[in-house]
């Protein structure tokens, strides 16, 4: 199975090298090529799937630290070491997959836990300092224009270079499953998000893809907005909706339909939405809700409720010992709630 995923590890590099991209067209072609020629499902039974996929499963997400998106990848991680134990009396070997590592992660991710780092892969304003960003969602980007070709020849190395570094670890670890958030629904990387969707079908990755915001949740492009009606906070993923090529890749991605791939809200309006508006199939289309475990409904001290209240201020004050409040102006910058 190893040598299998190195060959067609393999196969998809050089894939990579031999492709030249100058458009978004381009770019397009290559990611339906690779998931046309992506290999066949195979036939489990649910033991041998979940035997498949205990020595590896990778959360990605853009960063880790005591935010919203990093709480709930946590509880997800014990929902798997859970599952994995019960049926095979072992915990599953798990990894955790981000541009960045926040100090404050350790509150949330335990020491046996794997993390790899990928440098860059954070979203919005840490992607390059927000560069890229800003390039894509708040510039004007003409179709056919030569800004528009520049920007697609950049997109496309940092995509080689992400889907090779990506690419090489999850095969190296035998990772067979495939947890991102966020990363498919509010795209503050562009460029992880082809990346992970090229590595994982090519080497025939399974992927359950937890959606909590989608860009279009607070967003619309300007000539749907009535008159009067306030801008959205995401209204910057629309800003070049003009530019077809660029923006049916876009819609293409968030979230990508792969074949591998199961889609997983927080809410049945989202899964409704993909279902009908993105012809998603409804069984490939789930809900996993917000998790509140058994604790919180258990009898509470007053040391208990203090010890709460301590530690949701240190999420609001992110870390430091007051919490401050900050004024942002709405559409200032298109991004999660969470993050």
């Amino acid at each position: 199975m190893t040598d299998n995923k190195k060959n067609l590890f393999n196969q998809m590099k050089q894939m990579l090298s031999e492709t030249s991209v100058k458009t978004w067209e381009d770019i397009s072609t290559a990611l339906e090529s690779v998931k046309r020629n992506s290999p066949e499902i195979e036939t489990f039974t649910d033991k041998e799937f979940l035997s498949a996929l205990h020595n590896g499963i990778a959360f990605i997400t853009y960063d880790f630290g005591i935010d919203g998106v990093s709480i709930e990848i946590g509880k997800y991680a014990h929902c798997m070491e859970k599952i994995f134990t019960d049926a095979h009396s072992t915990l599953p070997v798990l990894h955790f997959i981000s541009g960045d590592f926040h100090d404050k992660a350790d509150a949330v991710l335990k020491p046996d836990w794997n993390r790899f780092h990928i440098r860059e892969m954070n979203g919005w304003s840490k992607w390059h300092n927000g560069k890229w960003f800003s390039k894509l969602f708040y510039e004007d980007m003409p179709e056919g224009s030569k800004v528009s070709g520049d920007l697609a020849i950049e997109m496309w190395d940092q995509i080689t270079s992400f889907a090779e570094e990506l690419g090489s670890y999850v095969v190296d670890k035998k990772i067979a499953l495939l947890f991102p958030v966020n990363i498919f629904s509010n795209p503050g990387n562009f460029a992880i998000a082809v990346a992970a969707i090229l590595v994982s079908e090519a080497i025939g990755m399974y992927v359950l893809n937890s959606n909590h915001d989608f860009y279009w949740e607070g967003g619309k492009p300007a000539s749907e907005r009535k008159h009067g009606e306030k801008a959205g906070v995401r209204d910057c993923f629309f800003k070049n909706i003009k530019n077809r090529a660029f923006f049916s890749l876009f819609k293409k991605l968030y979230p990508w339909n792969g074949k591998r791939w199961i889609q997983v809200n927080i809410n049945h309006k989202q899964s409704r939405y993909l279902t009908t508006h993105y012809g998603f199939s409804n069984d490939r289309v789930f809900e996993i809700s917000t998790f509140i475990s058994d604790e919180f409904l258990r009898e509470h001290t007053k040391q208990d409720v203090r010890s709460s209240r301590l530690r949701m201020a240190h999420i609001l004050s992110d870390g430091k010992p007051k919490i401050r409040s900050e004024e942002r102006r709405v559409g200032k910058e298109c991004r999660s709630r969470w993050s």
